[in-house]
């Protein structure tokens, strides 16, 4: 998702898009039900889409000065929260955890406003409850206090048992050649309970453990794994480093829509640009028990960019992100597999200036998907989040020509 990520530029039309793209997908096994356009009042974009307790969905926002807004399960916005400028500094967020109360974990870092590319001064965690009020705050730069023993930066959060887990990079300073003082970075973990409060924290060199552009899970024997690129770490309950593993990636983590105990990730070889895509499954102790090369899928997404994978009960595999077009260098791609690699459903939307889906997830609709992507509308960068239903769900399959 990472490696996606960093494609996307915001410099989508929305209107040329569903018309041109509804012509050219009139046979393509997905239809768009409705799409919704969000905060189209702020310059912002859309990087994560997680789902709420209560059936709707936590859309994160990219950029210093945004935040996540809250939608119900059709798209409308319930309520956006912002975290407000202080004395010339605003907050860009890396990573949400849904809570199990309605509310979201929200995680980032605190940099000088209107300077995207400047260093962090310091990470931050704010807990919102379900209507988007501050429960409690991590935020030791807004206080002015040594970052050295807490976060200089947040990479990324998630749930973990009953509270959270904080992942980033905090400053040590130490002894250095006979004697001289230098500070650099270390890598931290954070245990917060479940109203936001440090339970434990720690600090280990990046030989031990990699943070950077991660993405934590919890186990339901209480470990958490972290995935960072093609890096991955079990650790316990107390955050100590039970196992680690290498993934032959760049590799997204695969969402299931039944609970399922395997861990799944859908990559592409790290010695190749073009690569047909094979899905890792790893047991609870990172032990590998398949490796699926999907042969019939030629024509990757991998080779632009994954941004989400759902897998469904019937063995199927649904995909988000993007693909080479015709015209267009990006241009956002759904598509569906069969447990037997025949593509039975597929979409793309064209336009002037397209990019990709930045996520997707299944609905509690059987056959319905939400996607979200970065669009431009009258000058101003906002979320596109649109829905989409399979054509005749479970009951029709196309071929991989009709498909197209």
């Amino acid at each position: 998702m990472t490696t996606f990520k960093k494609l996307c530029v915001l410099v989508i039309l929305v209107l040329p898009a569903i018309a041109i793209g509804g012509a050219l997908n009139l046979f393509s096994g997905f239809r768009i039900e409705r799409e919704v356009i969000l905060d189209s009042e702020n310059n912002s974009g859309p990087s994560e889409l997680l789902k709420a307790a209560d059936g709707g969905y936590f859309v994160l926002e990219t950029g210093y000065g945004n935040g996540v807004i809250k939608t119900d399960g059709q798209g409308q916005t319930q309520w956006i929260y912002r975290d407000p400028i202080h004395a010339g500094t605003v907050v860009g967020f890396t990573g949400a955890a849904a809570t199990l109360d309605g509310g979201v974990l929200l995680c980032g870092n605190r940099r000088e406003s209107g300077k995207n590319d400047s260093d962090a001064l310091g990470g931050v965690v704010i807990l919102l409850d379900k209507m988007g009020h501050e429960v409690n705050r991590i935020d030791p730069a807004l206080r002015g206090s040594d970052n050295n023993e807490l976060l200089t930066e947040a990479s990324g959060c998630s749930n973990w048992g009953d509270g959270f887990f904080v992942f980033g990079e905090a400053q040590v300073t130490g002894s250095y050649l006979g004697g001289a003082r230098t500070t650099y970075k270390i890598t931290t973990q954070l245990k917060l309970d479940g109203k936001g409060k440090i339970v434990w924290k720690i600090k280990r060199p990046a030989s031990e453990i990699k943070t950077i552009d991660g993405i934590a899970r919890p186990l339901s024997n209480g470990n958490l794994v972290l995935e960072s690129f093609d890096d991955l770490s079990l650790l316990d309950p107390n955050g100590n480093v039970i196992k680690r593993a290498k993934l032959d990636g760049p590799c997204v983590w695969v969402n299931h829509q039944n609970s399922i105990e395997h861990l799944q990730f859908l990559c592409r070889a790290n010695e190749a640009i073009i690569t047909t895509p094979h899905m890792v499954q790893l047991d609870e102790k990172l032990n590998q028990i398949s490796d699926t090369k999907y042969l019939n899928f030629k024509d990757s997404p991998g080779s632009i960019g994954l941004a989400s994978v759902v897998t469904m009960p019937n063995g199927s595999i649904v995909i988000f992100g993007a693909t080479t077009g015709l015209i267009y260098p990006f241009v956002p791609l759904i598509v569906e597999l069969n447990a037997d690699q025949s593509v039975v459903a597929r979409y793309e939307i064209y336009g002037n200036h397209e990019d990709g889906f930045i996520a997707g997830l299944s609905t509690a609709v059987s056959g319905e998907y939400v996607t979200v992507r970065p669009v431009l509308l009258r000058g101003k960068g906002c979320t596109a989040m649109t829905f989409f239903r399979r054509r005749n769900a479970g009951q029709s399959r196309l071929s991989r020509a009709s498909a197209k």
